[in-house]
């Protein structure tokens, strides 16, 4: 597989005509799972007490709940043995005041803390008049509220209780809160988007006198406190105050309603937080994790066999915004991630990224940049870990910042068990490290710089060892993948025999499930897609003398976002080139497998 892969990679240059590199990729909204750090299984009973991970969120202050200080009296023995206990769901995420965790609460009125977040307590078990709607922490990150869709409000730690809506007559039911900037006070919101302000909170709008197309299920408050946003189930935003719109999830497919948002520290991001747990980032606000299989690790998608269209993404081409374009009318969605290549012809056009940049400008993707680690000569790994080549990438970096792109997915060192680019690694893993380290430091150290960077090998053994041994550290990853393509050398089996093998192969599908749970990392999929060579017809056995494939194979996809639905995944980025596309009638079984699934 190793010449397989170089004859592409050769391919792939003669096809773009410059220096791009071959056929590589590389994340808001895509539905990701927190991992504890143990790697212990994904779901988890949410009535359970809360399990602190030690995991680098760095992140988000959800929508939440206000408290009641009463208590509620437990059902009867006869009641508590005829209801059956209604199912959890996730209603809201807040975060600690240092950014460095948060906490997700539940409608049944579990609470789970992630990061440096602690556990103050939590309705688990206990009975309740009506379902837990939100949570609200206050300023010391001592304490949270929790709120109920009755306006009841729970309080623990250090929050204090400054009234609820309890004993009103409500038009709809509340659904949830935010606190002021100095906790004295907190908002609570119904879903008609009522506003009810408490202790010292400002009234400052609600859309009481407009037609809502799906109901308010949450709002957030500006990081001044002189506004606040409402969310609608299917991400739709109103801003009101100081608050401004940054974007929503109205023209993406959701596996589950939208809950409840965040805003980041800069009031130029939030994020969004679906039933299942997962998030969805805009503006500023980076992805650091969700609690999908800890929420919902069944969801209706995967039961279907779907994978969400939000971790979805696409090569078209080098510089070729308009096949993407393509690309999303052939399957009838946008795609959310669209992958476009630096030139690695030399360090002035890696350095200098405004060609490429510039045509993508407006297009409203989430991009991802593969970055070359080296140019095509004159440079090596050993004389990067040294520091030597780091101008190049901080002048990278501020150019990004300046187009916009700052808060951009960069992919570097991809296919680094590979033989066939310029920073191949065999043999050279702590340089490989090293370099990798230097790269990332340079770019984060530009002011505006929100970088994530992808670290992904290809799928296989290439006999360089074990590729642990390649990865740089968690403080300099964000992002753990592999590409997959429907590809073999000399014998294809055919599927799903052959989908089986990409599972179970030394770094395969299930060497990239255990690393990035042992991590904490979600995965990616910077490049998937069809084979090339000797191919087959709908994923049918086929054998040759080199590269051989299933051809236009709809069960590789179906297969591919069964996994991915039912896996930490974060972005899937389909090549759509070549002998993988998907355009003008090209692979047309493949085309309405994408089309179904995504």
């Amino acid at each position: 597989m190793h010449l397989g892969r170089l004859v592409r990679a050769v391919r792939f240059r003669a096809a773009t005509q410059n220096a791009i590199g071959a056929r590589q990729s590389a994340p808001s909204a895509a539905v990701l799972a927190a991992r504890p750090s143990s790697g212990a299984p994904s779901a988890v009973p949410v009535q359970l007490p809360v399990r602190p991970l030690t995991t680098p969120l760095v992140v988000f202050a959800l929508l939440v709940a206000s408290v009641v200080t009463f208590v509620l009296a437990p059902p009867s023995p006869a009641a508590a043995a005829s209801a059956p206990a209604p199912a959890p769901r996730g209603v809201a995420l807040v975060a600690t005041p240092d950014g460095g965790g948060y906490w997700i609460a539940t409608s049944t009125g579990g609470v789970y803390a992630f990061g440096d977040a602690h556990y103050y307590g939590s309705m688990s078990g206990q009975a309740l008049n009506a379902p837990i709607v939100g949570m609200a922490a206050t300023p010391s990150g001592n304490g949270y509220w929790l709120v109920a869709s009755d306006g009841g409000i729970f309080s623990y730690g250090d929050a204090g209780f400054f009234g609820s809506a309890g004993a009103l007559p409500l038009n709809k039911p509340i659904v949830g809160m935010t606190a002021t900037r100095s906790g004295n006070g907190y908002w609570l919101v119904a879903s008609d988007g009522g506003v009810f302000s408490y202790g010292d909170a400002s009234f400052y709008g609600s859309t009481g006198s407009i037609h809502l197309n799906k109901p308010v299920v949450g709002m957030s408050s500006t990081p001044t406190g002189h506004g606040y946003w409402l969310v609608a189930s299917d991400g739709g935003i109103f801003s009101y105050g100081d608050a401004t719109f940054l974007g929503s999830t109205g023209s993406i497919h959701l596996n589950q309603p939208v809950v409840g948002m965040a805003p980041a520290a800069s009031a130029s991001g939030y994020w969004l937080v679906a039933a299942d747990g997962g998030v969805f980032t805009f503006g500023s606000a980076p992805f650091y994790g969700s609690a999908v299989s800890y929420l919902n690790p069944v969801s209706a998608a995967h039961t279907t066999g779907a994978a969400s269209g939000s971790v979805l993404g696409v090569y078209g081409g080098a510089l070729d915004p308009p096949a993407v374009s393509d690309f999303a009318a052939t399957l009838g969605g946008r795609p959310r991630f669209a992958m476009d290549f630096l030139d690695g012809s030399s360090w002035s056009t890696i350095d200098s990224p405004n060609a490429a940049v510039s045509q993508w400008a407006g297009s409203g993707y989430t991009m991802i940049w593969g970055v070359p680690m080296l140019p095509n000569s004159g440079a090596s790994l050993a004389t990067g870990a040294t520091g030597a080549y780091n101008g190049y990438f901080s002048t990278l970096a501020a150019a990004l910042v300046a187009d916009g792109q700052g808060n951009s997915i960069i992919r570097i060192g991809w296919e680094f068990n590979g033989g066939w680019f310029p920073w191949a690694a065999n043999g050279q893993a702590a340089a490989f490290i090293g370099y990798w380290q230097q790269i990332v430091t340079a770019m984060r150290s530009v002011p505006g710089a929100n970088f994530s960077f992808e670290w992904n090998p290809t799928r296989g053994d290439l006999g360089v060892g074990d590729l642990a041994n390649y990865y740089p550290g968690d403080a300099y990853v964000n992002y753990v993948g592999l590409d997959v393509y429907d590809v073999e050398w000399g014998s294809y089996p055919g599927m799903p025999a052959e989908f089986q093998n990409m599972e179970t192969q030394p770094y395969g599908l299930d060497w990239l499930a255990s690393f990035s749970a042992a991590h904490n990392k979600p995965m990616v999929f910077p490049e998937w897609g069809l084979g090339w060579g000797t191919c087959s017809s709908d994923g049918q056995p086929v054998s040759g003398s080199a590269q051989v494939c299933g051809g236009d194979d709809a069960t590789f996809i179906n297969l591919m976002s069964q996994w991915i639905a039912t896996h930490n995944v974060f972005e899937a980025t389909y090549w759509d080139y070549g002998s993988s596309s998907v355009d003008q009638g090209s692979n047309p079984n493949t085309a309405a497998a994408l089309r179904a699934d995504f």
